[in-house]
């Protein structure tokens, strides 16, 4: 969850007011459904200081990127995991830093799209 978050909130220019919390709670469930699930549903700080409920994606185009970048991100933290797999601790730096740079590319592509 603390991955999760901390990818989002590099991503979304250092706004903790912009991380998804269903996208957070989703991460710690493996699998790509619960990474799509929660790319699809999305409830923020903002939302909930605005007293906003659950949002979903503005367009069809945004939440394909969404959860196209959650199912890629998925796919490649489990090659990290399977080709990464030392148990040293450097091995497990070299893993977690190819893992969040992927992370937060995925969080990244969706901001550009309307």
């Amino acid at each position: 969850m603390a991955s999760n978050a901390t990818a989002q909130y590099l991503a979304n220019g250092r706004s903790f007011g912009d991380i998804n919390m269903v996208s957070t709670a989703s991460s710690i469930v493996p699998g790509i459904g619960p990474a799509i699930f929660g790319e699809t549903i999305g409830w923020t700080p903002n939302n909930i200081m605005k007293g906003q409920g659950f949002q979903t994606p503005v367009s069809f185009n945004k939440w394909a990127v969404q959860a196209g970048s959650a199912v890629l991100s998925n796919r490649f933290a489990k090659a990290s995991d399977n080709y990464l797999s030392g148990s040293g601790f450097g091995e497990a730096m070299v893993r977690e830093f190819f893992k969040g740079l992927v992370a937060v590319g995925a969080n990244s592509a969706p901001q550009g799209i309307k």
